[in-house]
């Protein structure tokens, strides 16, 4: 897989060269091997178990990095309950539905975290913090993912690493919020954050924050919705799959009070939301860890739920 990667993204769309491959696998072994972050020493444990370079490992989640997009959706029923639910797409011809797992990170005995990934990546793009908040995100944009690489060997933070990190240490919805919002990127993103009282989408750029819609259940809409398009821009109102997810919510038989996690996986799994290049749904809220459920998109278009792995912190 990791050879695929080098073999065929070069910068200017041709394969990698022999000695291009083997300074990559240099500088990487050599920045993984002297970064300070505990995920890098994941990515050497990683590459151990799977018998590979700790080069392509590393590589293979850079790359992905810059191809996760999808449909994310935010509401508040009447009894002020936020459901929270997304749909991951992957920008690649590389299959990764058959690594995706749900992760449950505990400390101490407890679950302290739980995320949506897969085998042989750190990152996080979904995930959940009980009784705290919920977050989803993906990549804003498209960005040369050797650019990517570049900004990360510059000791960069990469965006999932700050979704994962943001689950592990933010004790309050507020505190996640600063984090999102004030963290230097490797690439311009939006993240989805849902408390037990709060909501919000934050729009942002590697370096600051462009814009932040809020969520009130006593105005309309009582739902964000957010796909590959920035919500404030008149253009996104009529991107194919915000129209069909808006259509959907409005489209519920007496709207916010009979918001539930079953109306929320139909919009979630009904064309065009749920596409080709959908991987995974999931559906979460921070008030009831215990409903936090991942379903994980078949070749024959299907969705079945994912495996659960425990994992020390």
């Amino acid at each position: 897989m990791g050879e695929g990667i080098l073999g065929h993204q070069g910068s200017s769309g041709r394969g990698f060269l022999s000695n291009e491959k083997e300074l990559i696998h240099s500088l990487l072994e050599r920045f993984i091997q002297n970064h300070p972050h505990e995920y890098a020493k994941e990515l050497q444990g990683i590459s151990r178990v799977l018998n590979m370079n700790v080069g392509d490992v590393t590589l293979l989640n850079m790359y992905f990095d810059t191809f996760f997009f999808g449909t994310h959706i935010m509401v508040e029923d009447t009894e002020g309950r936020i459901f929270h639910g997304r749909n991951l797409d992957v920008n690649s011809k590389t299959s990764i539905r058959d690594l995706t797992i749900d992760v449950e990170f505990v400390k101490k005995g407890k679950i302290a975290y739980t995320g949506t990934t897969f085998v042989g990546y750190v990152g996080l793009w979904t995930g959940q913090s009980p009784y705290k908040f919920t977050i989803s995100g993906n990549a804003r944009g498209h960005m040369n993912w050797l650019d990517y690489l570049t900004s990360f060997l510059a000791k960069g933070f990469p965006d999932s690493w700050l979704i994962r990190d943001t689950l592990s240490e933010a004790n309050h919805f507020i505190n996640a919020y600063v984090k999102l919002t004030k963290t230097p990127l490797l690439n311009n993103a939006y993240f989805m954050l849902a408390g037990t009282r709060d909501g919000v989408v934050i729009t942002r750029d590697k370096f600051k924050t462009i814009f932040v819609s809020y969520l009130d259940p006593f105005k309309k809409p009582w739902y964000l919705v957010q796909t590959q398009c920035d919500s404030y821009s008149k253009s996104c109102r009529t991107y194919p799959r915000r129209a069909a997810t808006t259509k959907a919510l409005i489209a519920i038989k007496k709207g916010q009070k009979k918001l539930s996690t079953s109306n929320m996986h139909k919009i979630l799994t009904s064309f065009p939301v749920f596409n080709e290049s959908t991987v995974y749904t999931t559906i979460m809220t921070a008030e009831y860890p215990h409903l936090y459920q991942t379903w994980i998109k078949s070749k024959d278009h299907h969705d079945s739920e994912s495996d659960v792995v425990h994992g020390e912190e």
